[in-house]
C-alpha cells in the first residue's frame, strides 16, 4: 500500500514542482505526460481492483461500503482525468495560468483520493479477519455444547479446523501488509498460539467423546475453549489496531466494536495488571514481573486505541478535549515511562529494599492510573458532578463582573456579562444532555425539571445585559446595583437547582444497589470457578458499575437531604469514594487475573474475599450514612401500609389487606437489612447499640408471620371484632417497634433516652387530663407506658454505663424509682385507684423530668429540640403551597414530634428554675402550644380552599407567631443571668406601656395592677442585675453597675408616688407631667442597667433590638394594609403592649457604649430620630384603638410604622457597616470568656465556668453571624468568601467541642486528662477565633493598616481625655486600651506571617517596638497622674503605627484624601450640633472627629516615610502636628460652646479650633494628591516597562514555535554528538541519524519560506534515508545480544520510516494545495518532525547500549 502510494507522491510531487517553478518565474510548464501517464497508469490499476473488490464488501452486508469505495474510485478517476486535461491543455498553452491551477487541483484530488481508496481497501481485509475469527468462536461454541457420541461431533470438528486454518492463513497475509514492528510481532504471536491450542481442544473432546465417564477430558476441553477464546480475542483487536483507515470503524455494523464498556474494561484489566504486578514483585518473582509488564503495555495500548475509536465519533467539544488530553497522557507513558518503569522494576527484582525504586515505581503506577482513569473519565456520560463543577466555575466571570461594575467599567462588564451568559447556558445544555441520557425511569422527571428551570435561568440572562449596563453607568448607586446583585443571585441559585434537579439517587437505590452487590459478587467466584475471563470481565465491570453508581446516588443524596449529619458523613465518604472504589477494583482485578492464571491457588480466593469486603464495606457505609433518612421514610411507609391494611380489612377488602401486608413485611424486611449495616458499622465503636438495634430489627422481624396470622383471622371470620382488633393491635405494635428501631438508628442512647422521656411525657399529661376528667386509662395504654418505661430505663443504664460521678448515680436512682412506680401504677389501674393514679402520674411526670436532668445537658438537648422544631416548621411551611392534605401529613407529625420533645425540655428546665422563671417557662409554653394547636386547623381550611386570602394570611401569620413564640420560651429557658436581665427589662417595658395606658384613661385598677407588676420586675430585675454585677471584673466598672441599680430602685419608689398623685387629682396637669417624667426615668434607668450589666458586644445588643422592632412593625404595617378589623385590633393591642419606648430606651443605652466613635454617634442620632417617630406613633396607635373605624387614624398608625421600620434597618445597617471591626471586638470578647473559663477550671468555680461557657458560647455565634455577613459581602472575591464560610463552620464545631470538653471536665474534677482536655478546646478554639480578625479585610496588609489605625484612634482619645482632664473617658480609655487594644496587639503579631516576604522582616522589627512601647502605653493610662508619661510613650506609639502603615500601605496618600473629605463632613455635622445647642450630639460628634484626625495624622506620618522629597515630608509632619495640637482642645470647646450657645467667645474658641483643624487637614490632603501625582507617573513608567518586557517575552515566544522543527533536529544532533560516525554497523546507523538531522534543519528553514520546492525535495530526501536508516537498524539488531534491545531498535527505525513516509506524503498533498498559509503547512509537518525525531532518538539510544553489549 505504501509503495503504490509513495510512487504517485513523487509523479504528483514532480507536477507540483513543475509548475511551481513555472508559476514563480511565469515560464512555460515542461512536457509533464510522462508523470501525467505514471499516475493514470497506477490510478486506473487502482480503480479497476477497486470496483471489483467493493463488490466483496455485500458478502459482509455493508452496501453503504460498497456505495463509498465506488464513489471513491470515481472521485479518483475525475482527478486523473483533471491532469489529463491540464496536460493536454499545457501542451497546447504553456503559459496558462488555467491550466496550471487545474493541474494542481487535480494533483490534490488524486492524492486525497487514492489514500483513502486505498485505505477503505486494507479496511475491508480487517473486516474479513475479524468475521473470520468470529466464525471460528462460533464453530468452536458447537464444537464444545456437543454431549457424548453425537453423531454430528466428527463434522463439526471439521468446520472448526477448516475455519481455523482460514483464519490463520488471513494471520500470515495481515502479518506481510502490517508496517509496525509491534503489532506484526503481536499478530505472530496470535497466529502460533491459535495454531497450538487447537490441537489440545480437539484431543480432549475426542476422549470425552470415546468416554463418557472421563470428566475430566471435559473440564480440560473447557479449559482450552476459554484458552482459545482470549487468543481469538487479542487477534480481533490486534486487527483493529493494525487497521490503516482514517474513518471510525462504526461505519462498518455488526463489526463488535468498541464502546465505553471496552474502555472501562480495558482500565480494570491495567489495574489489575498493576496489582498482579506489584504481587509479582513482591514475591521477588522475575518472570511473572516480566510476564505482567508486556500484558500491562498491551491493556493500555489497546486502551488508547478505543479511546482514539470512541474519540472519532465523538461530537462534543468538550469530551474531544478530554479524549485527546487523556490518549496524549496515556501515550507519553507509553513512550517515555515505560522504559523507566522497567528499569526501576530490574532494580527492585535485584535489591527489594532499594526505596528509590520503590518510590519511583510507585509514582509511575500512579502515572499509568491516572492517565487511564483520565481515558475513562472522558467516556463517561455527564453526570451532577460535572453540572456542579460548571455552575462553581460560573462564580469566577460573577465575581469579575461585579468587580467591572463596581469600577464603572463598561467594556469590561459587557464582556463578563457575554461570559456569564455562556456559562448559564452552558449549565443548560448540560443539564439537558444529563436527563436525555437518564434511564428511562428518570428521564421525564428530570426533562421537566430542567425545562422549568430553563424557563428561569433564561429570563435571568435575558434581564442580565440591561441590568449590569445600568449599574455600571452608576456604580454609586446602591440600587442598581442590588438590582444586578439579585439578577446574579438568581442565577447562582438556579445553577444550584438544576444541580440537585439533575442529582439522581436515593437512599432507597443505596439500599438496592447494595444488594445487588453480593449477586455479582457470586457471580464473578462462579466465573473464576470455571476459567471464564470473559464473564469474570463482565461481573467485575457490574461491580465497578454498582460502586460506581453508589458513589452517584450518595452525592445525590447529600445534595438534597435536609439533615447536615447525613450531607457531611457522606460528603466525608464520597471525598475519597473514587480512589477507594479504584483501588478495590484493581486489587479484584488483580486477583481475579492471579486465579484465572492459578486455580488451583486457593490464597488468591482468600485475597479476593478480602478485596470485596473492602467492596462491601464501603457500600454499608453508604447505605449507613443515608440510613437515617432511609429509615425515616421508610417508618413513614411502613405506618402508611399499616394504615391501609387495617382500613382495607375493616371494609372487607381483603385483597387490599393482601397487597398491603406484603408491602409492609417488605418494608419491615428492608429496614431490617438496612439496620444491619448501621449495626455493622457500630459493632466496634458502639457494641451496646449495635446490639439493641439488631435486638430491634428482629424483632420487627419476628412480627411480620404474626401480622400475617391476624390477617389470616379476619378473613376466616368477617366481621369478627375480636379479630379486627387484634389485626390493629399487632399493627400498631409493629409501626411502634419499628419507630424504635428507627429511633436507635439514628440517635445514640443518650439521645434515645431523651425521646424515650418526651414519649413517656405526652402519654403521661394524657392520662393526667383522663383522671382530671374521671377516666381510667384503660390496661392497653398502661401496657404501652410501661413498655416505654422499660425501654427508658434500660437506655438510662447503658447511657449511666458511659458516665461517671453523681450523674452515674442520678440516672440509676430515677430509673429505678421509675421502674417501682410503674409497677405500682400498673396495680392502681387494676384496682380501679383514680386517687392513687393522679398522685403517680405527678410522681412520673416529675421522675421522668428528673431522670433527663440527671444527664446534665438539658439546655443543650433544648436548644437542639428547638433547632430541629423549626427546621420541620420550616419545611412544613415551604410544603403547604405545593403539597395535598394527605401528603402534608407526615410534615405535621414531624412537628408534633420536635414539639412534643422541646416543651417537655423546657417542662424539665422549669422544673429545676426559680419560681418567677418557672412562671416565665410554662407561660411560655401554654403561648406556644396554644398556638400549635390552631394551625393543622387553618392548614386544612387553607388547602380546602387555597383561593381564600384571609385563610392563607392566616396560616402565613400563624407560622410567623409560631416561631416567635419559640424564641420567647427559648428566651424564658436560657439560664443566662444577662439573657434573663434582659428579658425581664422587656416585661417591664410591657407594664410600664400598661401603666401608662391606663393612667391616660385614669382606670385606677388597671394603673394599680400595672403599676405593681411594673415594681414587682424591677425588684427582680435589680436582684438579678446585683448578681450579674457581681461578675464584672473591672472595679470601676463594677461599681457603676452597682449605682445605676439603686437609682432604679430609687426611681421606681418616685414612680410610685407619681401614680398615686397622678391618680388622686386626674386633672391636674403638673402632676401628670411629673408622673411622665418620672416614667421615662424609670424607663431610662431600667435600660442602662440592663446595658450596664452586659457584656454583649453593644453593636451585636443594638442591632438584635433594632431588628426585633423592625419584624414588628412589619407585622403590624402587614396587618394595617390588609384592613382586617379584627386582626388590626389585635395587633393595636399586641404593639400597645409591646413596649416599644422601652426597647427604645434600652437601644439607645446599648448605641451609647459602643466603642466606635463615627458609629456610636450615627447609632445615636437614628436612634433618636425614631424616638421622635415613637412620640408620633404611639399616641397614633391609642388614637386607633379608640376609633376602631377611624381610616385615617389607622393610615397614621400606618406611616408611623413604615417610617419606624425605615429608622430601625437603616440602625441595623450602621451598626453592622464595620463588620472587620466588629470581628475584632468579638474575638476579644471572646477570648475574655474563655479566660474566665479558665479561672473557674482552675479555681473548681462551676459559677465561672458556666458564666464563661454561656457567653464563649453566645458570642461565638454572634462571631459567626458577623463571619457569614461579611461572606454575603465578599461575593466578588469567591476565595475569601469560602474562607469565611469555612471559617463560620469550624467556629460552630469548635464552640460544640468546647462545650463538650468543660461538660466533661466539670463531671469529672478529679479527671486530669478531662481538665487538660477542656483546655486543649480552649486553645483550639481561640485558634479559630483569631482567625476571624485577620480574615475579616480582603488581605493581611490591610488588616494591619486598620488595627494600626484603631489603636492610634483610641490611644489619641485617651491623650485628648487626660487633656481635658476627664477621668471618666480616661478611664474607659484605658479599659479599651487594655481589654481590645492588647488582643489587637497579639493579632497583628500573628498576622506578620502573611505578609510577603520582603516586608515580613522589617515589619517584625516594628511590631517588636510597638509590643514594648504598647504596655507601657496602656500602664501609664491606668495612672490618673501619669498624663506626662502617657504622652511619651503615645508618642512612641504613634510614631511606631506610622511606621507599620508606611511598610504595609504603599499608598497612604489615597486614604488620606478619603479621610480629608470624610473630615470635613464631620466638622460640618458638629457645627450644626453646637449650634443647636444639642449637647449629646456635640458629644458623640467631637469624639468622631477627633478619632477621624487621630487617623489622618498616623497616616501623614506614614506617608512622610515615603515621602518624594525631604520638604515634602517636613511638610506633612508638620501638618499632623497641627492636627493633633488642634484635635487635643475640640473636645472641650465643642461642648461648652453647645452648653452656651448664645456665648460668643465660646463659639468663637469652637469655630477656631475647627477651623486650625480644617487648614491642617488641608494641607495634609493637598500634599497627598501631590505625592499621588508622582506615584502615578512612576506607575505609568513601570507599566511601560512591564509591557515591554511582556512584549519581549511574546516574541521570544514565538521564535521559540518557529524553531519546534529546528529542535527537534538539534535532539537528534545531540543523541549522537559523543558517539563516532564510522563504517561499523553502529557508525552508520550513526551517521544516517545526523543527515537525517540536517534535512530537517532544512525543512524547518524551508516551511518557514513557504518553500513548496525545497519541501518536497527534502521530504523525498527524508523518505530515502529513513529506508536506509531501517536497513541500517536491521543490521545492528542482528549484531546485539540481547532480544529485548534487538526489538527497540527494530520497533523504533520502523516507526522513524513511517513518521517519514507519512511526511512525504502530508508534504506533497500541501503542496498541491493552493492555500499559502505557511502557519497551517507547519503545524502539521511539525508534528511529524517532531515524531520522527523522537523515533531516531530512541533507536540511537537503544543502539547505544546495543553497542557497549556486543563488545
Amino acid at each position: 500500500m505504501e509503495a503504490l502510494l509513495e510512487s504517485v507522491s513523487d509523479a504528483v510531487s514532480a507536477m507540483v514542482l513543475y509548475s511551481v517553478e513555472a508559476d514563480e518565474s511565469n515560464a512555460k510548464v515542461l512536457d509533464i505526460a510522462q508523470g501525467a501517464a505514471v499516475v493514470k497508469a497506477a490510478s486506473d490499476y487502482l480503480c479497476d481492483m477497486a470496483v471489483k473488490s467493493a463488490d466483496l464488501w455485500i458478502k459482509f452486508n455493508q452496501p453503504a461500503m460498497q456505495k463509498r469505495m465506488v464513489d471513491v474510485a470515481a472521485n479518483l478517476r475525475q482527478a486523473v482525468n483533471e491532469i489529463s486535461q491540464a496536460a493536454s491543455e499545457l501542451d497546447q498553452a504553456q503559459y496558462s495560468k488555467t491550466a496550471k491551477k487545474l493541474l494542481l487541483k487535480g494533483a490534490k484530488g488524486v492524492m486525497e483520493h487514492m489514500v483513502v481508496l486505498l485505505q477503505t481497501a486494507d479496511l475491508y481485509e480487517v473486516t474479513r479477519g475479524i468475521r473470520s475469527c468470529a466464525r471460528v468462536t462460533a464453530k468452536k461454541k458447537v464444537l464444545v455444547s456437543l454431549g457424548h457420541g453425537e453423531s454430528f461431533f466428527v463434522t463439526a470438528a471439521q468446520e472448526f479446523v477448516t475455519h481455523t486454518v482460514e483464519t490463520g492463513k488471513l494471520i500470515q497475509k495481515r502479518i506481510k501488509d502490517i508496517d509496525d514492528y509491534q503489532l506484526k510481532k503481536r499478530l505472530e504471536e496470535c497466529g502460533e498460539a491459535l495454531r497450538i491450542n487447537t490441537e489440545p481442544l480437539l484431543r480432549f473432546m475426542t476422549e470425552y467423546m470415546r468416554d463418557a465417564m472421563n470428566t475430566q477430558a471435559q473440564q480440560d476441553a473447557q479449559v482450552a475453549s476459554a484458552r482459545l477464546d482470549e487468543v481469538v480475542q487479542e487477534t480481533i483487536v490486534v486487527f483493529k489496531l493494525s487497521a490503516k483507515s482514517p474513518f471510525d470503524l462504526s461505519m462498518i455494523s455488526d463489526l463488535d466494536l468498541k464502546d465505553d464498556v471496552d474502555l472501562r474494561d480495558a482500565a480494570m484489566r491495567v489495574a489489575g495488571l498493576m496489582g498482579v504486578l506489584q504481587g509479582a514483585i513482591q514475591r521477588g518473582d522475575a518472570p511473572a514481573a516480566k510476564a505482567a509488564l508486556k500484558a500491562l503495555k498491551i491493556a493500555l495500548g489497546d486502551q488508547i486505541s478505543t479511546a482514539q475509536q470512541l474519540a472519532k465519533s465523538c461530537g462534543d467539544p468538550g469530551k474531544l478535549v478530554q479524549y485527546e488530553n487523556a490518549i496524549r497522557a496515556a501515550q507519553s507513558i507509553i513512550d517515555s515511562d515505560l522504559p523507566s518503569f522497567s528499569k526501576s522494576i530490574e532494580e527492585l527484582l535485584r535489591r527489594p529494599d532499594n526505596s528509590t525504586a520503590l518510590n519511583r515505581l510507585k509514582a509511575l503506577m500512579g502515572h499509568i492510573r491516572d492517565a487511564s482513569n483520565m481515558m475513562v473519565s472522558a467516556s463517561s456520560a455527564y453526570n451532577a458532578d460535572d453540572l456542579e463543577e460548571l455552575v462553581d466555575g460560573m462564580g469566577l466571570p460573577i465575581a469579575r463582573l461585579a468587580q467591572a461594575v463596581q469600577r464603572g467599567d463598561i467594556a469590561d462588564a459587557a464582556k463578563y456579562v457575554t461570559d456569564v451568559q455562556q456559562a448559564a447556558r452552558a449549565q443548560l445544555l448540560m443539564a439537558d444532555q444529563i436527563s436525555q441520557g437518564a434511564r428511562p425511569e428518570h428521564r421525564d422527571r428530570l426533562l421537566q425539571g430542567v425545562k422549568a428551570l430553563k424557563m428561569n435561568i433564561d429570563r435571568l440572562v435575558a434581564a442580565l445585559p440591561d441590568a449590569a449596563q445600568r449599574a455600571a453607568y452608576e456604580p454609586a448607586n446602591q440600587h442598581l446595583y442590588a438590582m444586578l446583585d439579585s439578577v446574579l443571585q438568581d442565577l447562582t441559585y438556579n445553577g444550584k437547582q438544576l444541580v440537585e434537579t439533575v442529582s439522581v439517587g436515593t437512599p432507597h437505590d443505596l439500599l438496592m444497589s447494595h444488594r445487588a452487590l453480593g449477586n455479582e459478587y457470586a457471580t464473578l467466584v462462579s466465573a473464576l470457578d470455571r476459567t471464564d475471563r470473559k464473564a469474570a470481565q463482565s461481573a467485575l465491570r457490574q461491580i465497578n458499575d454498582i460502586l460506581t453508581d453508589e458513589l452517584v446516588y450518595a452525592r445525590a443524596v447529600a445534595r438534597k437531604t435536609d439533615n447536615p449529619l447525613i450531607t457531611e458523613a457522606l460528603n466525608t465518604l464520597c471525598a475519597n469514594g473514587q480512589q477507594r472504589i479504584a483501588d478495590i477494583i484493581s486489587t479484584l482485578g488483580r486477583y481475579s487475573e492471579e486465579s484465572l492464571d492459578d486455580p488451583a491457588n486457593q490464597a488468591n480466593r482468600s485475597n479476593l474475599d478480602r478485596a470485596f469486603a473492602d467492596a462491601e464495606l464501603l457500600s454499608s457505609q453508604f447505605v449507613g450514612a443515608a440510613s437515617r433518612d432511609f429509615m425515616l421514610e421508610s417508618g413513614q411507609k411502613l405506618r402508611g401500609h399499616l394504615d391501609a391494611l387495617v382500613l382495607s380489612a375493616q371494609r372487607g377488602d381483603y385483597q387490599a389487606s393482601a397487597a398491603a401486608i406484603k408491602s409492609a413485611v417488605e418494608e419491615a424486611r428492608m429496614q431490617a437489612e438496612a439496620a444491619e449495616l448501621v449495626a455493622m458499622s457500630l459493632s466496634t465503636t458502639d457494641p451496646e447499640r449495635a446490639a439493641r438495634i439488631r435486638e430491634y430489627a428482629q424483632q420487627l422481624l419476628s412480627m411480620g408471620p404474626t401480622l400475617v396470622g391476624s390477617l389470616k383471622k379476619v378473613i376466616a371470620a368477617p366481621g369478627d371484632q375480636a379479630a379486627l382488633g387484634e389485626l390493629s393491635a399487632n399493627a400498631g405494635a409493629m409501626g411502634s417497634m419499628s419507630d424504635q428501631l428507627i429511633r436507635a438508628t439514628t440517635m445514640d442512647a443518650d439521645e434515645e433516652l431523651m425521646h424515650a422521656a418526651a414519649l413517656i411525657d405526652t402519654e403521661v399529661r394524657n392520662m393526667k387530663d383522663m383522671v382530671a376528667s374521671g377516666k381510667m386509662p384503660n390496661p392497653a395504654q398502661m401496657t404501652n407506658l410501661a413498655k416505654l418505661v422499660m425501654s427508658q430505663i434500660k437506655l438510662a443504664n447503658i447511657v449511666a454505663s458511659k458516665k461517671g460521678g453523681a450523674k452515674n448515680e442520678g440516672l440509676i436512682k430515677a430509673s429505678q424509682l421509675m421502674a417501682d412506680l410503674i409497677k405500682n401504677m400498673v396495680g392502681a389501674v387494676r384496682d380501679g385507684n383514680l386517687a392513687g393514679l393522679e398522685s403517680m402520674l405527678d410522681t412520673a411526670a416529675q421522675l421522668n423530668a428528673s431522670l433527663v436532668a440527671a444527664r446534665g445537658k438539658l439546655e443543650d438537648d433544648f436548644e437542639t429540640a428547638t433547632a430541629e422544631l423549626k427546621r420541620h416548621l420550616d419545611i412544613l411551611e415551604q410544603r403547604v403551597p405545593t403539597q395535598s392534605q394527605a401528603q402534608l401529613q407526615g410534615a405535621i407529625r414531624d412537628v408534633d414530634g420536635s414539639l412534643a420533645r422541646a416543651t417537655f425540655l423546657a417542662h424539665a428546665i422549669a422544673r429545676q428554675a426559680e419560681p418567677e422563671r418557672q412562671k416565665q417557662i410554662m407561660a411560655a409554653v401554654t403561648e406556644l402550644q396554644g398556638l400549635y394547636q390552631a394551625l393543622p386547623p387553618a392548614i386544612h381550611a387553607h388547602k380546602g380552599r387555597p383561593a381564600d386570602p384571609a385563610l392563607a394570611a392566616r396560616v402565613t401569620s400563624l407560622f410567623g407567631d409560631i416561631h416567635a413564640s419559640i424564641a420567647t420560651v427559648a428566651n424564658a429557658t436560657t439560664s443566662s443571668g444577662e439573657e434573663r436581665l434582659f428579658a425581664r427589662a422587656a416585661q417591664i417595658g410591657q407594664d410600664l406601656a400598661r401603666l401608662e395606658d391606663a393612667v391616660a384613661r385614669n382606670n385606677q385598677a388597671e394603673a394599680n395592677a400595672a403599676l405593681q407588676s411594673a415594681v414587682a420586675g424591677i425588684r427582680v430585675q435589680a436582684q438579678l442585675a446585683k448578681v450579674q454585677a457581681e461578675q464584672i471584673r473591672d472595679p470601676a466598672q463594677r461599681k457603676a453597675a452597682l449605682e445605676q441599680i439603686d437609682r432604679l430602685e430609687k426611681f421606681a419608689a418616685t414612680l410610685s408616688s407619681a401614680v398615686k398623685d397622678t391618680l388622686a387629682k386626674p386633672g391636674d396637669q403638673a402632676k401628670r407631667q411629673k408622673f411622665l417624667e418620672a416614667l421615662a426615668a424609670t424607663r431610662e434607668a431600667v435600660a442602662q442597667v440592663v446595658a450596664g450589666s452586659s457584656s454583649v458586644l453593644p453593636e451585636e445588643r443594638v442591632h438584635d433590638i433594632a431588628q426585633a422592632m423592625q419584624e414588628e412593625m412589619q407585622k403590624l404595617a402587614a396587618v394595617l394594609q390588609r384592613g382586617n378589623p379584627q386582626e388590626i385590633a389585635n395587633a393595636l393591642s399586641r404593639i400597645q403592649q409591646y413596649g416599644l419606648q422601652q426597647q427604645a430606651d434600652i437601644l439607645r443605652a446599648y448605641a451609647s457604649s459602643v466603642s466606635d466613635p463615627r458609629v456610636r454617634r450615627d447609632a445615636l442620632e437614628a436612634a433618636a430620630e425614631f424616638d421622635r417617630t415613637l412620640a408620633e406613633l404611639i399616641p397614633a396607635i391609642r388614637a386607633a384603638q379608640a376609633n376602631p373605624g377611624d381610616k385615617a387614624a389607622i393610615q397614621k398608625v400606618l406611616a408611623g410604622a413604615n417610617d419606624a421600620e425605615r429608622i430601625l434597618g437603616n440602625i441595623c445597617t450602621i451598626v453592622t457597616a464595620h463588620p472587620e471591626s466588629r470581628l475584632a471586638s468579638l474575638s476579644h470578647m471572646i477570648a475574655e470568656d474563655t479566660s474566665l473559663i479558665r479561672d473557674g477550671l482552675s479555681k473548681k468555680n462551676a459559677v465561672e465556668v458556666n458564666a464563661g461557657g454561656l457567653n464563649a458560647k453566645r458570642d461565638t455565634a454572634h462571631l459567626v453571624k458577623a463571619i457569614r455577613l461579611t461572606a454575603d459581602g465578599a461575593r466578588s472575591n469567591p476565595a475569601r468568601r469560602q474562607q469565611l464560610l469555612q471559617l463560620a463552620d469550624r467556629l460552630d464545631a469548635s464552640i460544640a467541642g468546647l462545650a463538650a470538653a468543660v461538660r466533661d471536665s466539670q463531671s469529672k474534677p478529679a479527671d486530669a486528662q478531662a481538665q487538660r482536655s477542656a483546655l486543649s478546646a480552649i486553645e483550639l478554639h481561640l485558634q479559630s477565633v483569631g482567625q476571624a480578625s485577620t480574615l475579616g479585610h480582603d488581605q493581611v496588609a490591610i488588616f494591619l493598616e486598620e488595627t494600626a489605625l484603631k489603636l492610634a484612634g483610641d490611644a489619641a482619645r485617651v491623650d485628648i481625655a487626660f487633656e481635658n482632664k476627664d477621668a471618666a473617658g480616661v478611664a474607659s480609655g484605658a479599659r479599651l486600651l487594655e481589654g481590645t487594644g492588647s488582643y489587637q496587639v497579639s493579632l497583628m503579631h500573628k498576622a506578620l506571617e502573611g505578609l510577603p516576604e520582603e516586608r515580613r522582616a522589617h515589619a517584625t522589627q516594628v511590631m517588636q517596638q510597638i509590643q514594648k512601647v504598647y504596655p507601657q502605653v496602656v500602664a501609664s493610662s491606668k495612672d490618673p497622674k501619669g498624663h506626662a508619661q502617657y504622652k511619651t510613650s503615645n508618642l512612641a506609639l504613634q510614631d511606631a503605627l506610622s511606621q507599620l502603615i508606611a511598610i504595609v500601605n504603599q499608598a497612604p496618600e489615597e486614604r488620606i484624601i478619603t479621610l480629608g473629605a470624610q473630615m470635613d463632613r464631620e466638622f460640618d455635622r458638629l457645627t450644626a450640633s453646637v449650634k443647636k445647642g444639642d449637647v449629646a450630639g456635640t458629644e458623640s460628634g467631637a469624639a468622631a472627629a477627633v478619632f477621624v484626625a487621630a487617623e489622618q495624622a498616623v497616616l501623614a506620618r506614614a506617608l512622610a516615610r515615603q515621602a518624594s522629597t525631604p520638604a515634602r515630608a517636613q511638610e506633612l509632619s508638620s501638618a499632623a502636628a497641627e492636627l493633633d495640637k488642634a484635635a487635643r482642645l475640640l473636645p472641650r470647646v465643642a461642648l461648652e460652646a453647645a452648653a452656651k450657645p448664645s456665648d460668643k467667645a465660646k463659639q468663637e474658641a469652637f469655630a477656631q479650633a475647627v477651623n486650625a483643624m480644617r487648614v491642617a487637614n488641608r494641607k495634609l490632603v493637598a500634599n497627598g494628591q501631590e505625592e499621588r501625582v508622582v506615584r502615578e507617573r512612576a506607575e505609568q513608567e513601570r507599566v511601560r516597562a512591564e509591557q515591554e518586557r511582556l512584549e519581549a517575552e511574546r516574541q521570544a515566544r514565538e521564535r521559540a514555535k518557529q524553531d519546534e522543527m529546528a529542535s527537534a533536529a538539534l535532539r537528534v544532533q545531540e543523541s549522537i554528538k559523543d558517539v563516532k560516525v564510522d563504517n561499523t554497523v553502529w557508525g552508520k546507523l550513526y551517521g544516517t541519524a545526523r543527515d537525517i538531522a540536517q534535512l530537517m534543519e532544512q525543512m524547518s528553514a524551508m516551511s518557514a519560506a513557504n518553500d513548496k520546492r525545497g519541501m518536497i525535495e527534502t521530504a523525498r530526501q527524508l523518505a530515502v534515508q529513513s529506508a536506509t536508516y531501517v536497513q541500517q537498524a536491521k543490521a545492528a539488531a542482528e549484531k546485539c545480544t540481547d532480544p529485548k534491545l534487538k526489538d527497540q531498535i527494530m520497533i523504533h527505525s520502523q516507526a522513524a520510516k513511517n513518521w517519514a513516509v507519512q511526511l512525504k506524503v502530508i508534504t506533497a498533498v500541501k503542496a498541491a494545495s493552493d492555500d499559502d498559509d505557511a502557519s497551517s503547512t507547519r503545524a502539521q509537518l511539525v508534528k511529524c518532525a517532531k515524531s520522527l525525531a523522537k523515533e531516531v532518538v530512541s533507536c540511537v539510544d537503544a543502539t547505544k547500549i546495543a553497542a557497549i553489549r556486543s563488545k
